[in-house]
């Protein structure tokens, strides 16, 4: 039982953040592609999320599957980021060459701050990364009791 309860609250708060992070998108213009795909994911991890909720209540373990799927691509797209930013490490310090006119200092402290933000990108995604598991875990572990449930039940009957 207290597995539903922690599925409960995953759902809970998935649901909270993503209601969230679709109303600001009301307000967009959508003009870059990047926001409709923001939309997209947030509508889908919004969906999902309700779909584990009634999964919850109606003790169908197969509406799990859609939150662990999306949380699964959360996590890929995470560890995509964080590939993106090593590489822009990379970038900033080996590839980018002083085209813009600034001298010696000048170009040293723009690649060091921009060293820096790359780096707290990279530990804010390696923060987050645990998150995703977290809820595929805790998700899975309800699957795995509700369907331990119907097997009793079905054995029964």
């Amino acid at each position: 039982m207290h597995v539903k309860k922690a599925a409960f609250f995953v759902a809970l708060f998935c649901i909270t953040l993503g209601f969230i992070n679709v109303i600001p998108l009301a307000h967009l213009h959508f003009d870059v592609p990047n926001d409709f795909l923001l939309a997209g994911l947030d509508l889908l991890v919004l969906f999902c999320s309700v779909l584990l909720m009634l999964g919850i209540y109606s003790d169908t373990p197969h509406l799990f599957i859609p939150f662990v799927l999306i949380n699964a691509f959360c996590l890929i797209l995470l560890f995509v980021f964080l590939v993106i930013s090593l590489i822009a490490q990379f970038a900033i310090t080996v590839v980018i060459p002083n085209d813009y006119g600034m001298d010696e200092e000048e170009y040293t402290e723009f690649v060091e701050q921009l060293r820096a933000s790359w780096t707290i990108i990279m530990l804010i995604i390696i923060a987050v990364m645990p998150i995703p598991i977290w809820f595929i875990w805790i998700a899975l572990q309800c699957y795995r009791h509700s369907r331990k449930l119907h097997s009793n039940m079905q054995e029964e009957v």
